[in-house]
């Protein structure tokens, strides 16, 4: 369940379908390209991106930043110095947010709960879609498939590989099909790599 405005009424010329001048725009973003999930707020000539910063040490430098997008499109000067309010009212509306819908992962709308609840879940998805070693060993078999007649690539710096080219013989017998896929997907995944994976999912959710 998404939270959102119905904007029909607006693209059909009801009359006072105008959106609220006060309406924000609320995002979040948790990936493997992201180094800690981060979440965004866009009101009026603001846009305010925060950062989840408890789950580890390194990230606890990770502040708030602030753009005056409309006379700074490219977002290059970050003035939350000197906008302590806005950066107070663009903090209370994203919890706000967080907290409503049928999908919330915090009561509270804390976006630190929330980056740690999609933590949780990739270690979920981590466990039933690489540790399975039937699904591990099916995700090997699409990915042959995948490299054997791979999709066009389209010209976008973030848009993820659909496939990797995945050769059968580097798996040594007994090697684990995890490591082998990690391998193909990840250049130059070694074993201090393989390592902090297994640390991380022995430490649990």
């Amino acid at each position: 369940v998404l939270n959102g405005v119905n904007l029909l009424p607006r693209v059909q010329g009801v009359a006072g379908a105008a959106p609220s001048a006060d309406r924000a725009v609320v995002a979040q973003y948790h990936s493997n390209l992201g180094s800690t999930g981060a979440f965004m707020v866009r009101k009026h000539q603001w846009k305010y991106v925060r950062f989840a910063t408890t789950n580890f040490e390194i990230f606890e430098a990770f502040a708030p930043r602030l753009f005056d997008v409309e006379n700074d499109p490219n977002e290059l000067h970050d003035v939350a110095a000197a906008h302590a309010d806005v950066l107070a009212d663009l903090e209370a509306t994203l919890k706000a947010e967080l907290a409503t819908g049928a999908n919330r992962a915090s009561a509270g709308g804390d976006p630190e709960e929330v980056d740690r609840a999609a933590m949780r879940l990739n270690r979920d998805v981590y466990a039933k879609f690489f540790l399975d070693a039937i699904n591990a060993a099916a995700a090997a078999r699409r990915l042959e498939r995948c490299a054997a007649n791979p999709p066009s690539r389209r010209e976008d710096p973030e848009f993820e590989a659909p496939c990797v080219v995945y050769d059968p013989s580097r798996r040594a017998a007994g090697e684990n099909d995890v490591r082998s896929l990690l391998e193909a997907v990840y250049q130059g995944f070694d074993d201090a790599d393989m390592a902090k994976v297994d640390a991380w999912y022995a430490a649990g959710p």
